[in-house]
């Protein structure tokens, strides 16, 4: 494949509007002792990743301490902070004293770990505390999500934040139940970190009806609202077309927010160092959506994978302090031809036809006499191919009357360089066929029926 010499284009874009954003996602999990914890990683939370995410664990050690050194859901150091203001044993209740955190073995739940405010007795003893997130940037938003139930259908929590109130009424209580808001977990959208850059949560039992105080709070996660998304490629496309970015660029959007004061734009070929080392960014001042950028140069050519990222600058900050985004990817079109649609595995009766098709896009033209099928890797024909418009190019094999000899695996051949995958061609056979024309006898094999009375040996 053509490749490109190793290098960097570094540069800063202003942005205007409004728009939509991705963001950082931290998530922790509360247990006592992480020793007993989920590993912290493929926890299904309903923030960010849901398959491989990444997971700090908070224990009881930490309770009533401000944990720092967090890491976010792709393991990316964090400058958000967690506490737990409820302390490590229970303060609420009969069982007052004992261990307000639990952690039931290896179990790789949210729910079989928590902490609680309050147990024993029934109702119990209402309880409350309060949880921060701090390291946030003043005046910005952020999604919070907050984790209540356990393996009782008799316990919740309520939870506010500045004036509004929800309530994880605990229910489902299975420790594999799905996640339902309002049950299993509250979430609030938009929630502004104060001047100091905390999020401050209210957390109090709540009894559902025949239940206890008991207020559990088994995770919880926070997710920033002001980093860039919506690029331009789209992040792991194919087939870009190279001299459109040299002429109209890569575009993505950012928050109108004013704590937002400009972007760090990288872009580069990185196929050994995706994450940017070594390279100053050059800012440009601005916010908001739908900016885009022309690299001086014309940078970009056939196959090449293109590796760029966009940090926003809060508050006029320097790079090192900037929100990062996330490393988007994308490949221009090929020097060769591309398969974008094998054939497909077909079945007929003797003297049907049978038609294979392959779809593929090359930048060049491509004669028919270029394509090849092949049957069991060996040349058949030529085929057909028709060339419906740009670069995309549909080649058909179209094999009449097919009989057993016809049986194989078939391949699209472009230009001895680029081969589909193999699809399979089966001959379908009749083995019987009964008449009953005053007989019983098969007609294509040797299945012929003997009549037999189906009243013989019954006693009359």
């Amino acid at each position: 494949m053509k490749t490109m010499k190793r290098g960097f284009w570094v540069m800063a874009v202003m942005m205007i509007g409004a728009g939509s954003v991705r963001a950082e996602v931290v998530n922790i999990n509360l247990t006592g002792n992480a020793a007993n914890a989920p590993s912290g990683n493929n926890l299904p939370g309903v923030l960010g990743n849901q398959t491989s995410a990444v997971w700090n664990t908070y224990e009881n050690a930490d309770a009533q301490a401000v944990k720092s050194g967090l890491v976010d859901q792709e393991g990316n150091p964090s400058s958000i902070t967690f506490l737990s203001n409820a302390p490590a044993t229970l303060a609420f209740g009969s069982s007052a004293g004992n261990s307000a955190f639990g952690a039931g073995g290896t179990n790789t739940d949210f729910f079989h770990n928590y902490q609680f405010l309050s147990a024993g007795g029934n109702p119990g003893t209402p309880g409350n505390s309060s949880v921060v997130f701090g390291g946030l940037i003043p005046g910005l938003p952020y999604d919070v999500v907050l984790y209540s139930t356990w393996e009782f259908a008799d316990a919740g929590s309520t939870f506010t934040v500045d004036d509004e109130s929800k309530t994880a009424t605990g229910v489902p209580s299975e420790s594999n139940a799905a996640f339902v808001e309002g049950q299993s977990y509250v979430i609030f959208r938009d929630a502004a970190a104060d001047g100091d850059g905390n999020i401050t949560v209210l957390w109090e039992t709540f009894l559902p009806a025949g239940g206890r105080h008991r207020g559990p709070l088994n995770a919880v996660q926070i997710e920033s609202k002001f980093t860039a998304t919506n690029p331009s490629p789209a992040s792991g496309v194919i087939g870009v077309d190279p001299a459109d970015l040299n002429t109209n660029g890569l575009s993505w959007n950012l928050l109108v927010d004013p704590n937002i004061t400009g972007s760090y734009f990288y872009l580069g070929l990185l196929e050994d160092e995706p994450n940017f080392l070594g390279v100053t960014p050059t800012l440009i001042a601005g916010n908001g959506p739908g900016q885009n950028v022309v690299p001086a140069g014309s940078p970009f050519a056939l196959d090449q994978t293109i590796f760029w990222r966009v940090d926003t600058q809060i508050n006029n900050g320097d790079a090192a302090s900037a929100a990062r985004g996330v490393v988007w990817t994308f490949d221009t079109l090929k020097s060769i031809p591309v398969v974008t649609a094998d054939p497909l595995r077909i079945a007929h009766f003797p003297n049907e036809t049978a038609v294979f098709t392959c779809e593929f896009t090359s930048i060049s033209t491509v004669a028919a006499n270029e394509i090849q099928w092949l049957k069991d890797g060996v040349f058949v024909s030529s085929g057909t191919r028709v060339n419906p418009s740009g670069n995309d190019y549909t080649a058909t094999l179209t094999i009449p009357s097919v009989s057993i000899a016809d049986e194989g695996n078939y391949a699209c051949r472009i230009r001895t360089t680029v081969t589909s995958t193999e699809a399979e061609l089966l001959v379908k056979q009749q083995l019987a066929h009964w008449e009953f024309e005053g007989n019983f006898l098969d007609s294509v094999g040797d299945f012929d029926l003997v009549p037999a009375d189906p009243n013989a040996g019954t006693p009359g």
